[in-house]
């Protein structure tokens, strides 16, 4: 079995597959098995699993472990698999040395995934606080059963031999508590601005081990980053809701990676599962040059200033008879029924929100959308993504198919011409919207 050395510790780690390079990072006390389930659903990719120092075949070094020693461990593990990037997915204490590699190797991480994760600092959930408390009087494991009510929303029976993920755990208790203490010590909060990779924050609904606040707040830091809350769903998310896990990763990577041949079959999947399409048109915003407002104004007075972005964006939402999906961050998704409702509140938003300060820029696209409980996806939503992305600062574009559902009124936009979308097959023909072109 393949390992590598890396700061007198040989960390073991396998590859499995071809395509896009993708690294998984387990968390606590798990080993690479803990992927195992995703696995074969990662075709396409070339995928990097690793045991943690002091996890499954890695050695336990008898030192103290740090969040950046682990990710200097990725980057090691990188280089003796020939991965001089790849997309990152790290979950639980996964999650926060993925954030490391992601701010000291930025250039080594194509896009990176967040799931059921926190950046130190409070708000911590009392039972990750207890940690070491229940080490201090638990074997290893004793403390896996005595944690499993807070990792899952469902209960994970007693007569299970093996706990998942545990198969060559670390068996011995300062190797745990090394692992629990590097991460009680860490914290990127004020790093987070820092990360430019794209980014999808996960984290289920109802984790009792990490609470969901932590994720709303790293979004909130991490600039265009997307938070997708899990209904039902614990701190082991893809245990609770695996298809719903599945597929957002799935439809995250591969729109990062610019790959759109396995799209159409997984949102085939989507709407046999569902059964539910919606025609409208979708309105995505995004703050301009949110990582410089917050350096400028801090962290306290950023937050508030983004709670009150987002009550006026809420607002104009409601008022123009739209249906907010969720705030991204930086931004808003919003579905509307008709595209004049669509236009009419973003000029209205964009005219409160430069109000507090802030310009946002825009993008409207008219389609067919796959719904997913409260979310959205689908094609449509990321040609919208990648519409608001084009537009100049403050600005605000549709495509064509906006513009035919304007009917008259679209006579009142500017064309842009046709212009590549990123990951998006063909060329799209844009317009912009200005100020007062609908009353």
């Amino acid at each position: 079995m393949p390992h590598c050395v890396a700061a007198r510790a040989r960390i073991h780690y396998e590859v499995d597959g071809e395509g896009e390079p993708l690294v998984l990072i387990a968390g606590t006390a798990f080993d690479l098995s803990f992927w195992d389930d995703l696995l074969p659903e990662l075709r396409g990719f070339r995928v990097l699993r690793l045991d943690n120092r002091g996890a499954g075949l890695s050695d336990a070094p008898d030192e103290a472990f740090s969040i950046e020693q682990m990710a200097d461990d990725v980057a090691a593990v990188m280089d003796a698999a020939g991965m001089p990037s790849a997309h990152v997915y790290g979950a639980s204490m996964g999650g926060q040395i993925a954030q490391e590699l992601a701010i000291r190797y930025p250039e080594r991480v194509l896009s990176l995934v967040l799931g059921a994760t926190w950046a130190g600092g409070p708000p911590l959930s009392r039972a990750v606080r207890l940690l070491p408390l229940l080490l201090s009087r638990k074997d290893p494991e004793d403390l896996v059963r005595a944690t499993a009510p807070f990792l899952s929303a469902t209960p994970i029976p007693e007569t299970d031999g093996r706990f998942p993920g545990h198969a060559r755990a670390p068996r011995n208790k300062p190797a745990i508590r090394r692992q629990l203490t590097a991460q009680l010590r860490y914290s990127s909060l004020r790093r987070l601005h820092t990360i430019r990779q794209p980014t999808l924050v996960m984290h289920g609904e109802k984790d009792r081990f990490v609470s969901p606040l932590n994720a709303k707040r790293m979004t909130r830091r991490i600039p265009g980053a997307r938070l997708r809350l899990i209904a039902g769903a614990g701190h082991l998310h893809h245990r609770d809701r695996p298809r719903e896990s599945r597929d957002l990763l799935l439809d995250f990577l591969m729109e990062a990676a610019g790959r759109l041949l396995d799209r159409e079959e997984l949102e085939l999947k989507r709407e046999q599962a569902e059964g539910l399409r919606v025609d409208g048109t979708v309105l995505i915003t995004d703050i301009v040059g949110s990582t410089a407002h917050a350096a400028r104004l801090g962290d306290d007075a950023w937050d508030r200033l983004l709670g009150e972005h987002d009550a006026a964006v809420r607002a104009e939402i409601d008022h123009h008879d739209g249906t907010l999906i969720k705030m991204t961050g930086d931004g808003a998704l919003a579905l509307f029924e008709s595209a004049v409702d669509a236009c009419r509140c973003t000029l209205a938003m964009r005219g409160r929100v430069r109000g507090l300060g802030l310009e946002v820029r825009a993008g409207i696209h008219t389609g067919s959308f796959l719904i997913s409980g409260d979310d959205l996806h689908g094609l449509g939503l990321h040609v919208a993504a990648r519409v608001m992305a084009s537009a100049i600062d403050g600005g605000v574009r549709l495509t064509a198919e906006t513009v035919a559902s304007l009917g008259t009124v679209g006579r009142r936009t500017r064309p842009i011409g046709l212009t590549t979308l990123r990951g998006i097959p063909g060329e799209w023909d844009l317009y912009e919207l200005d100020d007062f072109a609908i009353h």
